[in-house]
Formats: structure tokens, sequence, C-alpha cells
């Protein structure tokens, strides 16, 4: 007869079997989402942040979307800096959209998380749009980003929207990788 079970075996089988099924979960959100998760560094958060702040004003009651917002970390560094900005993220994965969810919850009342399909939402209600997506998702978006009002921010990160043209674009460097931010205003 084997040996019983102590507190630690048990805590430890959990642990894993949590592991496990979160691995397994995030690689088939992956292929639902297209794209494995791609979470944004601190620093270039707040970077991004402050490249926002230049085109809308800190006390600005608007609305701001972070597409594919994972963990939620832009979407609290938003509703961080913008104090009266209603802020919104989508994530289609379930174990970065419940994270996500759970810290806008603690954090701000004012972050509203999505577990829904961004490329059904109407993006024209948003004044700020942040994006790190890859090319061919952000080309699945053009068709959205042809209904935004004029004056709309689209900030997307490592990659640029194809056929738009970028009002300025900064580098950041990610342990000696070059990730160049892209700033979009739609006219």
């Amino acid at each position: 007869m084997p040996p019983p079970l102590t507190s630690g075996d048990i805590v430890y089988s959990v642990i894993v079997s949590l592991m496990i099924i979160s691995a397994l979960s995030i690689l088939i959100q992956e292929k639902r989402a297209r794209t494995p998760p791609s979470p944004t560094f601190p620093w270039i958060r707040k970077y991004i942040v402050s490249i926002l702040a230049e085109y809308i004003p800190d006390d600005s009651s608007v609305k701001i979307v972070d597409l594919g917002c994972g963990g939620g970390g832009m979407t609290r560094g938003f509703a961080k800096r913008f104090k009266q900005a209603s802020v919104h993220g989508y994530e289609i994965s379930f174990f970065p959209f419940l994270s996500a969810k759970i810290m806008g919850f603690l954090f701000s009342r004012r972050i509203k998380i999505m577990n829904s399909d961004m490329f059904q939402a109407d993006l024209s209600q948003y004044s700020a749009i942040y994006c790190y997506l890859p090319t061919f998702i952000l080309k699945d978006l053009v068709p959205q980003f042809a209904t935004l009002k004029s004056g709309t921010v689209i900030i997307t990160s490592g990659w640029e929207i194809p056929d738009y043209s970028p009002i300025r674009i900064e580098t950041k460097h990610v342990f000696g990788i070059k990730m160049p931010i892209h700033v979009y205003k739609i006219v």
C-alpha cells in the first residue's frame, strides 16, 4: 500500500494540474485568437501611456480601448493616467480575459473587459485605440478603423497598420530588440 498523501503533495498536485490546464487552454485559445499571448513590458506600457497623454488630456472623459488586452496591463495603465476615461479591453482567450477582468475589477470600476470578438466591436465609440497585434490581424481590423471619427488616435506596438500612414514612429528597446511604436490620428 502506498504511503498516504501529505498536504504538500496535494497542494503540489493541484498547482501542477492547474498549470497543465492553463497551458492547454492557452494553446487552444491561441488557435482561436490566431496569435500567441504577447504581454507588453511595464516600461513600454508606461511609455505608450505617456505618448497617448500627448494627444488626450489626462482629465478627459473619453473612451479608450485595448484590442487583445491580454491580462489587462495596458487597460490599468490607461485608467491610472486618465482618471475620467472609460477604459475597455477585448480579449478572446479565457485565462488572460479572466485575469484582466479580476484585475480591472480590483483596480478600477472604469475598466470593462469583454471576452468577445474584437472584430465584432463598434470601434467608432472610442477616442483612442491601442493594439499589440501582428500585421495580419491589424489588416483584418482596417474595415473597422475606417469607421473611426476624426481625431481618433490609434497606437500600435510592434507592427504597423497596412495602408495607414503613422504621424509618428517611436522606437524602444526590449532586451536588445527594437520595438517600434506607431501613432496614427484619423483625419
